[in-house]
């Protein structure tokens, strides 16, 4: 099943598109191109839980083509840390940016409650 946050998937210049968050809790999300994403990498973030392993990168601000990402920082451009799920994104898109990540490491630990 597709969330409205995955519907968008490709720009109007047939570029293929990634949905963004500023963090992986965030319920707002961002449209950026997935080529603008760069320094791709895997982070162990805290969970309900136990930590959870969450694909990131970082974006220029103004690359967001449909969403929003409310950073509140006056300087522009400038470049966001973001969270890219996989059910926000279509499946070649997420596959392609874990990819270019690396393998997804293992879950270090449990954090305690």
């Amino acid at each position: 099943m597709k969330t409205a946050a995955s519907s968008v998937s490709l720009s109007s210049f047939g570029v293929p598109l990634a949905s963004v968050r500023l963090s992986w809790t965030d319920w707002h999300v961002a449209h950026v191109p997935a080529v603008q994403i760069c320094d791709l990498h895997w982070d162990e973030v805290p969970g309900r839980r136990a930590a959870e392993i969450v694909l990131c990168g970082f974006t220029s601000c103004d690359a967001v083509v449909a969403g929003e990402l409310p950073h509140g920082d006056a300087r522009h451009p400038h470049n966001v840390r973001v969270c890219i799920l996989p059910e926000d994104n279509d499946r070649d898109v997420f596959a392609r940016l874990a990819w270019e990540a690396g393998p997804k490491p293992r879950r270090s630990h449990a954090i305690a409650a």
